[in-house]
């Protein structure tokens, strides 16, 4: 017994010394990476995340840009309708600038989006681009 009190003593005495001496203090780089060397890969990780964010900002605004003139066009084409199928498309109309505006919403909180939720935003923001093509050219359909 005298020989695991003795141990123990050792262990309990060496082992907060190398904890201690193991760690770097002040820094959470990974292993066998500089603070500075840390410091370039969030900073290009960063930038990456400003220019993904700004690409889907720019596309998105394009994409806002081109359904404002199509919804209009629509419109033009919809004066020219019967009296039966002018409501109809009138009606689309109306759907259209609402998922518009609900998409030009999207861009103004992807504008100010952190990393975190960046994601799911862009997949939303994809998806209701892609609804709102689909959207337009089944109303552009129905004028034909």
């Amino acid at each position: 017994m005298n020989g695991f009190f003795k141990a123990t003593l050792a262990l309990a005495l060496v082992l907060p010394a190398l904890f201690a001496c193991s760690e770097e203090k002040g820094t959470n780089a990974a292993p066998g990476m500089d603070k500075s060397t840390m410091d370039k890969a969030v900073d290009a990780t960063k930038a990456k995340f400003v220019e993904t964010k700004d690409a889907l900002v720019k596309a998105t605004d394009n994409a806002i840009s081109a359904a404002d003139k199509q919804i209009e066009d629509i419109k033009a084409k919809a004066s020219n309708l019967s009296a039966e199928k002018k409501p109809e498309i009138d009606k689309l109309v109306q759907d259209l600038k609402v998922k518009k505006d609900e998409l030009a919403k999207m861009v103004s909180d992807a504008k100010s989006s952190t990393e975190s939720g960046f994601e799911s935003l862009k997949a939303k923001v994809d998806a209701g681009v892609a609804d709102l093509k689909k959207q337009i050219d089944a109303a552009m359909a129905k004028l034909k």
